[in-house]
Protein backbone atom coordinates (compact mmCIF):
# COMPACT_ATOMS: atom_id res chain seq x y z
CA UNK A 1 0.00 0.00 0.00
CA UNK A 2 2.77 2.47 0.84
CA UNK A 3 4.57 1.84 -2.45
CA UNK A 4 1.33 2.27 -4.38
CA UNK A 5 0.55 5.54 -2.61
CA UNK A 6 4.02 6.93 -3.16
CA UNK A 7 4.73 5.82 -6.71
CA UNK A 8 1.77 4.35 -8.58
CA UNK A 9 -1.46 6.25 -7.90
CA UNK A 10 -2.36 9.49 -9.65
CA UNK A 11 -0.66 12.43 -7.96
CA UNK A 12 1.93 10.24 -6.22
CA UNK A 13 5.05 12.14 -5.23
CA UNK A 14 7.56 9.38 -4.49
CA UNK A 15 9.94 10.19 -7.33
CA UNK A 16 12.47 12.95 -6.75
CA UNK A 17 11.32 15.13 -9.62
CA UNK A 18 7.69 15.04 -8.49
CA UNK A 19 8.65 15.47 -4.82
CA UNK A 20 10.77 18.52 -5.66
CA UNK A 21 7.83 20.16 -7.45
CA UNK A 22 5.50 19.28 -4.55
CA UNK A 23 7.88 20.54 -1.86
CA UNK A 24 8.67 23.75 -3.75
CA UNK A 25 4.97 24.69 -3.45
CA UNK A 26 5.07 24.74 0.36
CA UNK A 27 3.52 27.92 1.67
CA UNK A 28 4.43 27.51 5.35
CA UNK A 29 7.83 27.15 6.97
CA UNK A 30 8.89 23.54 7.40
CA UNK A 31 11.16 21.80 9.86
CA UNK A 32 12.74 18.81 8.12
CA UNK A 33 14.66 16.27 10.13
CA UNK A 34 16.82 13.71 8.33
CA UNK A 35 19.01 10.84 9.43
CA UNK A 36 21.13 10.94 6.25
CA UNK A 37 23.21 13.97 5.21
CA UNK A 38 22.56 13.19 1.52
CA UNK A 39 18.78 13.52 2.02
CA UNK A 40 19.21 16.76 3.95
CA UNK A 41 21.45 18.19 1.22
CA UNK A 42 18.85 17.30 -1.42
CA UNK A 43 16.04 18.97 0.52
CA UNK A 44 18.16 22.03 1.29
CA UNK A 45 18.45 22.64 -2.46
CA UNK A 46 14.65 22.89 -2.85
CA UNK A 47 13.15 26.37 -2.43
CA UNK A 48 11.40 26.72 0.92
CA UNK A 49 9.52 29.50 2.68
CA UNK A 50 11.40 31.76 5.09
CA UNK A 51 11.78 30.15 8.49
CA UNK A 52 12.25 26.67 7.07
CA UNK A 53 15.05 24.58 8.49
CA UNK A 54 16.72 21.29 7.53
CA UNK A 55 18.43 19.33 10.32
CA UNK A 56 20.48 16.13 10.16
CA UNK A 57 20.82 13.60 12.98
CA UNK A 58 23.29 10.99 11.70
CA UNK A 59 23.06 7.54 13.22
CA UNK A 60 19.30 7.58 13.67
CA UNK A 61 16.66 5.64 11.76
CA UNK A 62 13.16 6.31 10.45
CA UNK A 63 11.67 7.23 13.82
CA UNK A 64 13.93 10.02 14.99
CA UNK A 65 11.26 11.42 17.30
CA UNK A 66 11.06 8.05 19.11
CA UNK A 67 14.80 7.45 19.18
CA UNK A 68 15.65 10.86 20.64
CA UNK A 69 12.38 12.19 22.15
CA UNK A 70 13.92 14.85 24.41
CA UNK A 71 16.17 16.20 21.64
CA UNK A 72 13.25 16.13 19.20
CA UNK A 73 11.00 18.05 21.62
CA UNK A 74 13.77 20.61 22.22
CA UNK A 75 14.42 21.05 18.49
CA UNK A 76 10.72 21.42 17.68
CA UNK A 77 10.15 23.86 20.54
CA UNK A 78 13.15 25.96 19.52
CA UNK A 79 12.07 26.04 15.86
CA UNK A 80 8.48 26.96 16.73
CA UNK A 81 9.62 29.74 19.05
CA UNK A 82 11.99 31.09 16.39
CA UNK A 83 9.20 30.93 13.79
CA UNK A 84 6.80 32.86 16.00
CA UNK A 85 9.48 35.38 16.96
CA UNK A 86 10.43 35.98 13.30
CA UNK A 87 6.81 36.34 12.28
CA UNK A 88 7.04 33.45 9.81
CA UNK A 89 4.63 31.36 11.83
CA UNK A 90 2.33 34.08 13.09
CA UNK A 91 -1.21 32.83 13.45
CA UNK A 92 -4.30 34.91 12.83
CA UNK A 93 -5.62 36.18 16.17
CA UNK A 94 -8.58 33.75 16.24
CA UNK A 95 -6.27 30.76 15.80
CA UNK A 96 -3.73 32.11 18.28
CA UNK A 97 -6.38 32.17 21.01
CA UNK A 98 -7.25 28.50 20.43
CA UNK A 99 -3.62 27.34 20.61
Amino acid sequence: MCYEGLYVTAGAFGTRRTAEKFLARRACPALSLHSLPKAATWESAIPAPPGSRVVTWPGTGHFLHLERPAAFAALLTQWLMESLHDGAGTLPSAERERS
